[in-house]
């Protein structure tokens, strides 16, 4: 079991090593059956509910998936899916079907730049991946800065997915991270404390 109070584990880069190798691990029904849960979960939410221009990140085979939540709402609500643009911009995109998408950089699926983009302004809801997550809803991520630049600038929910065993007491945090407001895993749903 990791200590995630002890000095080795300090640094962010141990602790993504730590968390990827974990992952590795996490496959098959197992993992299938948490993504189902977390997928039930977040349905349950009324901020997700009442969202009709969603932000979501179209994940990788080793994330919380949400390439069947995009498939189940890309007729029913507005899904906006991020294009990593000129470092540290992400620009989002209004997509309308499954095949909009291309392999991008780090080979995340991506959508074709002759798509609606969609302002930061009017999204109303914004689902975002983590390595891990902490229990002031700061996430650990690729370490890129993508994400942490993103979210400082948009003022609608953030809502972070994670299996439960990502969900930690604490992180190593730097002064330009940024936290969720919820993390929805497959057996809690966390609002963050602000204080």
């Amino acid at each position: 079991m990791v200590s995630y109070d002890r000095p080795s584990f300090s640094k962010k880069e141990e602790l993504r090593q730590h968390f990827k190798q974990k992952r590795l691990s996490f496959v098959g029904e197992v993992k299938h059956r948490a993504d189902r849960e977390i997928l039930s979960n977040l349905e349950t939410l009324a901020v997700f509910r009442r969202a009709n221009i969603i932000a979501c990140y179209v994940s990788l085979p080793f994330e919380v998936d949400t390439c069947s939540l995009i498939q189940k709402y890309l007729r029913l609500r507005t899904i906006a899916v991020p294009k990593i643009e000129e470092k540290p911009n992400l620009d989002f995109y209004c997509l309308r079907s499954w095949n909009d998408l291309n392999p991008g950089k780090m080979g995340i699926l991506e959508p074709v730049s002759r798509l609606e983009k969609i302002e930061l302004t009017q999204i109303q809801l914004i689902i975002v991946p983590g390595i891990a997550f902490d229990k002031k809803g700061y996430r650990l991520g690729f370490g890129e800065g993508y994400t942490d630049f993103l979210l400082a600038q948009i003022h609608s929910p953030k809502i972070g997915l994670a299996y439960e065993w990502q969900v930690v007491p604490a992180l190593p945090r730097g002064p330009l991270d940024q936290a969720v407001d919820i993390i929805i895993t497959d057996k809690t749903i966390l609002t963050v404390s602000k204080k």
